[in-house]
């Protein structure tokens, strides 16, 4: 009985074609789309659903550290700036958008050092 209930889901999701939409790239913006509807219903404030959704993005799909470095210098750049326009809530909306940033930016550079050192450890085992 429940082989026959497998086979006919089977042949369901193959004759509906549901098989093209479960490939990575739906499933990824099915996870971000999830995060997003998660912060409006935590009924976050757009900043932190934003670097959420964000961080989420950057695990299903990683970039390079420099890439997350240069973003978190460029909001840090600004925090004085706006401290001496009097900005005092924009500079500390910049300055935490920057400390988000840095930790990404930290953790995406121990992942490729991590890689790094598995291609070595790798490649070392290769030439033996």
């Amino acid at each position: 009985m429940m082989n026959k209930i497998i086979k006919l889901t089977k042949n369901f999701l193959r004759d509906n074609k549901l098989d093209q939409y479960l490939t990575k790239k739906y499933i990824d913006y099915g996870l971000v789309t999830f995060s997003l509807i998660l912060g409006f219903y935590l009924r976050w404030d757009m900043q932190n659903i934003f670097v959420f959704s964000f961080v989420i993005w950057i695990i299903l799909n990683p970039i390079s550290s420099r890439v997350l470095a240069r973003v978190a210098l460029f909001f840090l750049i600004f925090v004085p700036l706006l401290l001496v326009m009097r900005r005092d809530d924009r500079a500390e909306q910049f300055a935490i958008l920057s400390y988000y940033f840095l930790v990404l930016t930290a953790i995406m550079a121990i992942t490729e050092f991590k890689k790094e050192q598995a291609k070595k450890t790798q490649l070392s085992g290769n030439k033996k």
